[in-house]
Parts: structure tokens; C-alpha cells; sequence
């Protein structure tokens, strides 16, 4: 009994998934061999997976039938590399991070694309058990390991869009909310962002003796970083920047970073999904990078504030069931 987790079942694994698992001796085409839904393989994902919704998205060589109304069960014969398939548990696998992305793109198409792949870059995992329910993990993969993977499968389907949105996606992102902001600032206009130069996501930044005493440590991570400009955005969640302590460190952090000579600009909900919007916050990154608002930012500056990337990206970091049925 073999099962294969393919494209949005894959990705919600991944979601999950405190670490990359390391691949088995057998990690290639051949994990597909025997790989097709049945009953009992299907119920024994569920109680191995309980927190991995239906419907479910597997796949297979030899099968490509509907063993129940909440599988789908995807065909392929391409000639896939060794760590195409990695362990999930006894009998499970999960198509590869890279794989993944371009199994999403068949049916997953700009901004909802760019943030599925920001999340597979990202430093972000999904924990119940935890206070915020969510915590920080080493990135699944990077850029260039997703351009690697499809030079070795150069017809692999979906492969070219996720290629074309790679130069785009920030690697690093901590929260489905600092992607959403990422993409709405940085994507360029004609993909729904507001064109602004791309940043860099939770770069470790040290700080100097005087800022060390400020903050109470030495280095901090930005949420989105223009080292040239010596620009940071920092985003405040509701959740995890209500309390008085978190507050009380905010502002050390924030003097630590000004003492070194950061400019600090703070992101709230309200800017990112609510009325004020981020016109002004886009006008202000222009000017301090140097950078000319295109035209398409400045109709959303005068409009409501919101780039059309955001009208397209539902909060949090799942992806419609619907658009894979």
C-alpha cells in the first residue's frame, strides 16, 4: 500500500510539516510504482494525516480513476529525479517541495501562485499546539532549487509559469500576512503588486554596542529589508503585538534599529487589509529607495489604497479546494 500527496494535499502537508524530510533510498519515479487510491489506503491517510483536510489530491502512474467523491487521483508518466518523492510517514509520500509548486500552477495562476510559492520558500509552519498557532522552521527549499529541479524535468507541466514568478517571490517569509504584504508592495503592476524594488524577508541584521544595550540583544530580523535605503517595514500583527511586553519590545527593538541608522516603517492590519490602506506606506518606501511609483500604483494610491494583488489572496495560507476540483 503506497499513497503519493500531489499538488494542493502536498502543499497543505507542507503547510504542516516542521522540516524536510530527508529522501529515502528510493525517492524517484519509482515510489509511483503500486502508488493508487483505495479504500484502505485513503482511510489509512486520514488516521495517519488527521489534520489533512479532503479532498485529497494524489498521485499515480497506472491509475488515474476517482476511487471516492473527495480523491482525485492525478496521472503522470514524466521521468522524475531522485528526491522527486520524500517520506511522510510509512507508506506516504509527498511530492517534493519543488514538484509541488509546479503541480499547483496547473491550476493556480498569479498573486494566489506567487504567495503558494512565498509559503514554500518561507520560514512560517502551521502549529495548533502553540500559542499563536504558528512557529518558524528552516526553509523547505530556496529559488534555485525549484529552477534546478525543473531543468532536470524541462517538460514537467506547470514548470514555466512558477519560473516566470520565481524572480518575483521573496524567500524567507515568516507569516502568510508578511507574504501578503511582500507581494502587495513588490510584485510588479502588471502581476497586481504596486511595483516597489523587491526587499529581503527576515534578514538578520546586528546591531552595534550602543543599539545591543538598546534592544537587550545583538541582532534582530526585519520583516522586509532594503539594505541599500537602510529601510525596514515591520508588520504588527493583532495577534502577537497586543500585549504590553511585546509593545515594551517593539520599541527597544525599533530604537536599537534607528540607533544604527535604520529608517523603520510599521505595517498594521488596518494598513494591509483594512481602510487606510497602503498608499501612503507605498509612497513613502518609493521615496526613501529612490524609486518612482508606476502608474498602475499611483491608480491604487488614489483608488483605495489596496493593490489589485490583494483582491486575489485570501487570508492565511490555505489555497480554494474549489479551484482544484
Amino acid at each position: 500500500m503506497r499513497l503519493v500527496l500531489y499538488g494542493l494535499s502536498a502543499y497543505r502537508y507542507w503547510m504542516r510539516a516542521p522540516d524536510r524530510p530527508p529522501a529515502r533510498l528510493v525517492s524517484d519515479r519509482r515510489v509511483l510504482q503500486g502508488a493508487a487510491p483505495t479504500l484502505k489506503s485513503l482511510a489509512y491517510l486520514e488516521a495517519t494525516l488527521p489534520d489533512l483536510a479532503p479532498p485529497f489530491h494524489v498521485c499515480c502512474i497506472n491509475n488515474s480513476r476517482r476511487c471516492t467523491e473527495d480523491t482525485f487521483a492525478h496521472r503522470t508518466g514524466q521521468p522524475y529525479p531522485d528526491e522527486s518523492f520524500l517520506p511522510v510517514a510509512d507508506g506516504l509520500y509527498a511530492s517534493s517541495p519543488e514538484l509541488t509548486a509546479a503541480q499547483l500552477s496547473v491550476k493556480c495562476h498569479g498573486p494566489l501562485l506567487a504567495k503558494a510559492l512565498c509559503m514554500l520558500l518561507g520560514s512560517y509552519v502551521k502549529a495548533p499546539t502553540t500559542r499563536y498557532g504558528m512557529s518558524t522552521r528552516r526553509p523547505l527549499t530556496t529559488r534555485a532549487a525549484m529552477a534546478a529541479t525543473f531543468r532536470a524535468i524541462p517538460r514537467l507541466p506547470g514548470a514555466s509559469e512558477v519560473k516566470s514568478l520565481l524572480p518575483y517571490v521573496a524567500e524567507g517569509l515568516a507569516s502568510p500576512a508578511e507574504a501578503d504584504l511582500y507581494l502587495a508592495l513588490c510584485l510588479p503592476c502588471r502581476r497586481g503588486g504596486l511595483g516597489l524594488p523587491q526587499a529581503l524577508a527576515n534578514r538578520r541584521i546586528p546591531l552595534s554596542s550602543a543599539a545591543q544595550r538598546l534592544a537587550g540583544q545583538s541582532f534582530v530580523r526585519a520583516d522586509l529589508l532594503w539594505p541599500m535605503a537602510r529601510l525596514i517595514v515591520e508588520y504588527d500583527s493583532d495577534l502577537t503585538h497586543l500585549t504590553s511586553q511585546q509593545h515594551a519590545l517593539d520599541a527597544a527593538r525599533r530604537a536599537a534599529l534607528e540607533a544604527d541608522g535604520f529608517r523603520v516603517i510599521t505595517v498594521t492590519a488596518e494598513h494591509l487589509y483594512g481602510p487606510r490602506g497602503l498608499g501612503a506606506v507605498a509612497e513613502l518606501i518609493a521615496k526613501l529607495t529612490g524609486h518612482r511609483l508606476s502608474s498602475g500604483a499611483y491608480h491604487a494610491r488614489v483608488t483605495d489604497g489596496h493593490p489589485a494583488a490583494l483582491d486575489c489572496l485570501p487570508r492565511g495560507y490555505d489555497l480554494p479546494s474549489s479551484l482544484f476540483s
